[in-house]
């Protein structure tokens, strides 16, 4: 069996150093690979009922709009550029966010 974990998309974790260490340590680790999610930015206000927190609140479980979200390619390229052997994985990619002739 072989194991992978996410990495983190916002927040501390999601700064370019942090990215990079938590890298290289799943590399150093063993795992088989890394994915990166592919969230560019969250909303600030949701109308909607959120499923994934116990008040329904989608920033009560600390998806708000703050800070920077990291693109997916871009950082798996640079990840790429600290690792030897972690497989790269991109999460659900949304097409929308980016120029149709790039996608």
């Amino acid at each position: 069996m072989e194991y992978g974990f996410y990495l983190p998309n916002s927040g501390a974790g999601a700064e370019p150093d942090a990215l990079a260490d938590i890298a290289k340590q799943g590399d150093r680790l063993g795992f088989y690979c890394m994915v990166m999610p592919d969230h560019i930015l969250q909303p600030n206000q949701v109308d909607s009922t959120y499923p994934y927190s116990l008040t329904g609140d989608i920033l009560a479980a600390g998806q708000s709009g703050d800070g920077e979200w990291p693109e997916q390619i871009t950082t798996l390229a640079y990840l790429a550029g600290v690792t030897e052997r972690i497989r790269l994985v991109t999460s659900v990619m949304i097409i929308p966010y980016r120029n149709p002739i790039l996608t």
